[in-house]
């Protein structure tokens, strides 16, 4: 359900925002138990105007460097609102999701047939 719902609003966001081309120019280090590397990202809206984001997916190894060139999604009524154009960036999130309640039904159902 989380992975639907989740999948809908990637998708109407992709459905309402442009690509353009970004360039990585920073990372940053998130805290916690599982560190990982958030790029920064500088990118032009097709109306000329430079903006900046982070990531919210992060990784370790860091796939990227300083300079890199990435595909940019980004919302046109709010230009900050953008996202990396990868698979792994937009969609690793309704991925996990649902891969973890496909296991739940499989097993759900496994454990239905044999139990009753």
């Amino acid at each position: 359900m989380a992975a639907s719902i989740i999948a809908y609003f990637r998708f109407d966001f992709l459905k309402h925002s442009k690509k353009t081309d970004g360039t990585i120019t920073d990372f940053i280090l998130s805290t916690g138990k599982y560190r990982s590397f958030r790029p920064v990202v500088k990118y032009k809206t097709l109306t000329g105007k430079e903006q900046s984001f982070t990531n919210l997916v992060g990784s370790r190894p860091n796939p990227y460097k300083v300079g890199d060139h990435v595909p940019v999604f980004y919302d046109q009524a709010n230009p900050s609102k953008a996202v990396i154009g990868t698979f792994f960036s937009l969609w690793l999130l309704p991925f996990i999701f649902g891969l973890i309640g496909t296991i739940f039904t499989i097993v759900g159902i496994v454990l239905r047939i044999f139990i009753a």
